[in-house]
């Protein structure tokens, strides 16, 4: 909900006129809450420990903003059970898949060194939601590195087994 991004995504909506724009955080419950931004527009956050593992010489936090953030569940209330639903929070991302209560096919969701804990919960709560599978990519490279879905024990366990330090990953789902 960035009103820097809202500049860029009204322009590509002219172009695409059937494009809807909500400028709304997403969150586990519906409120207000202030975003912190950093000095690239592509990092904002509602997570503390984000933006506190996540600054250094070249990543800062200089403004932060008010926004309006609805639950998932007002979303999918509003707008339906999607097919796909990519969750790129910064860190923000456990507390809104753990509130999620409807089955989607598949789910992406990005897993950095400092929230492995996070994505584990995230992976144990999709589960006990159905069966669930699993592949990933590495550093946003379009590619998956699994020539076959896993299982989310074998999910957590290759989690476990990751160089901490190296881990950023986005983790797909898919949900049968």
């Amino acid at each position: 909900p960035q009103k820097k991004c809202l500049v860029s995504l009204r322009n590509i909506q002219k172009k695409f006129p059937q494009m809807q724009i909500h400028s709304v955080g997403v969150s586990n419950v519906n409120k207000r809450a202030q975003l912190s931004i950093g000095n690239h527009s592509e990092i904002a956050t509602f997570s503390n420990k984000f933006q506190a593992s996540y600054t250094s010489n070249s990543v800062y936090w200089n403004d932060s903003e008010d926004v309006e953030v609805i639950s998932i569940s007002r979303l999918i209330n509003t707008f339906g059970v999607p097919k796909f639903m990519k969750i790129d929070v910064e860190g923000y991302e456990s507390i809104i898949l753990k509130a999620l209560t409807s089955k989607i096919s598949y789910i992406e969701f990005e897993c950095t060194s400092q929230f492995v804990k996070e994505s584990i919960s995230i992976i144990y709560h999709l589960k006990s939601l159905g069966e669930t599978y699993y592949n990933y990519i590495h550093n946003e490279q379009p590619k998956l590195m699994l020539k076959y879905w896993i299982s989310a024990d074998e999910m957590i366990n290759l989690l476990k087994s990751m160089d901490g330090d190296l881990i950023h990953i986005n983790i797909f789902v898919k949900t049968l």
